[in-house]
């Protein structure tokens, strides 16, 4: 597929990481792959020499991402830090970002306060209290953290999320402690991950980031849930790509890869989000910046400081990146807010 020559002057641009010479560019044609150097099963790694692939934007292409408006993709150029090699120092903010990959389940979702409350509504009429739902909770996602597992070291065949979820929902109420459920309410329940309340910081931030990144969702959540979900809690995203089209789950570093292969954007210009700091470090190891958000109940990293960003929120995230655009790419450290 040829290039319109009017579209060059309106291009994003990739540096990609592969061994030429330092400041050479190439034009490829929207949605060709370009050269990766082999990494996270074939895709970009960061290197000092690197050529500058470009790539019409989506505004040039007249294309309209999502529901809100086409973003003004800008690149972060703001002075890099230390490398990663070794001990992983953290970096200085990340420069040239212009892609948002965000996690879903636990970071931009409330996963277990959802569970809880549903659990609790439900237990509610057999006249049990909350504590119940708490412990059925933590049982439920144990052991459907569990299965993900097994699924994803090819233990068990295939099953998409709304299986899982409802296989562990089962071994959970069958353990013991938790009051009895009709029928009716077992359903309902094993859909809960349709109906994921986002956490109260979410839309509005999206929103914010959605106006001048690509802000696109890498979710071990169902396509189907991760779809009725966002259109429910009115979450911006300009991608949503969910493990079901690889038939694996994160960490698998193939999930990584994905928005690399979808997107055609590099990992060094995309900015991984997640709570979790198995999923950033899985991400790091494919060569993405990342940013750490604290959420309750996530577990603590031994390391804060070695992602490249660490924020109380996403709020404090949005803050953080907006300004920088604001700024020109003028951004201090990598400490982006006050989360230890």
């Amino acid at each position: 597929m040829a290039v319109d020559p009017g579209l060059e002057a309106d291009t994003r641009r990739l540096a990609v990481g592969h061994g030429a010479s330092l400041g050479e560019r190439r034009s490829v044609p929207y949605g060709a792959a370009p050269p990766w150097s082999p990494r996270c099963r074939g895709h970009g790694t960061r290197t000092a020499a690197a050529t500058a692939y470009e790539y019409p934007s989506p505004a040039a292409r007249g294309t309209t991402l999502g529901r809100t408006q086409t973003p003004t993709r800008r690149r972060l150029d703001v002075p890099q830090g230390s490398t990663r090699s070794g001990a992983r120092a953290a970096a200085a903010f990340p420069g040239n970002i212009t892609t948002l990959v965000f996690d879903v389940l636990g970071t931009v979702v409330d996963e277990t306060g959802t569970v809880t409350q549903e659990l609790a509504d439900a237990f509610a009429a057999t006249g049990a209290g909350r504590e119940p739902a708490r412990a059925t909770a933590q049982l439920w996602q144990q052991r459907l953290a569990g299965l993900v597992e097994r699924v994803r070291h090819g233990e068990e065949p295939w099953q998409d999320n709304d299986t899982l979820r409802r296989r562990a929902l089962e071994e959970a109420l069958l353990a013991g402690g938790a009051p009895a459920v009709t029928g009716e309410t077992f359903e309902h329940l094993a859909q809960v991950g349709h109906r994921l309340r986002p956490w109260p910081d979410a839309p509005a931030a999206l929103a914010r980031l959605a106006r001048h990144f690509a802000v696109v969702a890498l979710t071990n959540a169902g396509l189907a849930q991760a779809t009725d979900l966002s259109a429910a809690g009115g979450l911006t995203w300009h991608c949503l790509l969910s493990t079901d089209e690889l038939r694996t789950y994160k960490p698998d570093p193939a999930v990584y890869s994905l928005p690399m292969d979808r997107l055609a954007v590099a990992p060094a210009h995309s900015l991984f989000v997640a709570a979790h700091p198995w999923d950033l470090d899985a991400a790091h190891e494919c060569g993405y910046r990342t940013a750490l958000v604290r959420r309750p109940g996530a577990d603590r990293p031994d390391d804060p400081a070695r992602y490249d960003l660490r924020c109380p929120g996403l709020t404090a995230l949005a803050d953080r990146l907006t300004d920088a655009v604001a700024n020109g790419g003028a951004a201090a450290d990598g400490a982006g807010g006050t989360a230890p």
